[in-house]
């Protein structure tokens, strides 16, 4: 005597592979990345989360630094004239008062980190770029959160050169570093898409 489901699917291969493919396709949109509708939903969520963990006073860099990985998983782009990697990343001779390291690019975020002189940061947090501001979200002496009209969220972060070499373990901060780092500061600037 056959079972019950072996009989049904001897008789029916299409039945099968419709189901197979469902299950498949119902699969895709609820895990892939891209396609989630739950993902979707989280990423939000991870946006909201991290927007209140920048309005606390202890916030550090790290934890941006873990926001920008999991909210949208990217690349990261050595700017070749102020970087070169000689068995760990090192700085050349950066002469510009505002000189960008590196950039990370993902489909929802794109992020420059650089450094920046002590003396032209004065009226830094109050620049802004690309569409018209529709609402500031959070401001503080050393970082910003706006929205623009297009939906985006922009954050810029003003930080001391001592966080950026506890944070990006990218560099090997040797003498010829922590020369060029004197007088500077730590500029992010990141334009995330919900």
């Amino acid at each position: 005597m056959q079972k019950l489901y072996t009989k049904n699917i001897d008789r029916e291969p299409i039945f099968f592979a419709g189901l197979v493919i469902c299950v498949f396709v119902i699969g895709l949109l609820l895990f892939h990345p891209s396609l989630s509708l739950l993902h979707r939903v989280q990423r939000r969520q991870q946006l909201d989360y991290f927007l209140s963990e920048v309005k606390q006073d202890n916030f550090t860099m790290k934890q941006f630094w873990q926001f920008r990985e999991f909210y949208s998983p990217g690349n990261f782009h050595f700017n070749s004239k102020s970087v070169t990697l000689a068995g760990a990343l090192q700085f050349n001779d950066i002469s510009e008062p505002k000189t960008t390291l590196l950039e990370f690019s993902s489909p929802k975020l794109i992020s420059s980190d650089g450094i920046i002189d002590k003396k032209i940061t004065n009226n830094l947090l109050n620049f802004r770029e690309g569409a018209p501001i529709l609402k500031i979200l959070f401001q503080a002496h050393d970082r910003i959160v706006y929205q623009t009209v297009d939906n985006k969220i922009h954050f810029i972060f003003l930080r001391s050169s001592e966080e950026m070499m506890s944070t990006l373990g990218l560099f090997d901060y040797g003498r010829k570093e922590k020369t060029i780092l004197e007088n500077k500061l730590w500029l992010n600037v990141t334009s995330v898409s919900p």
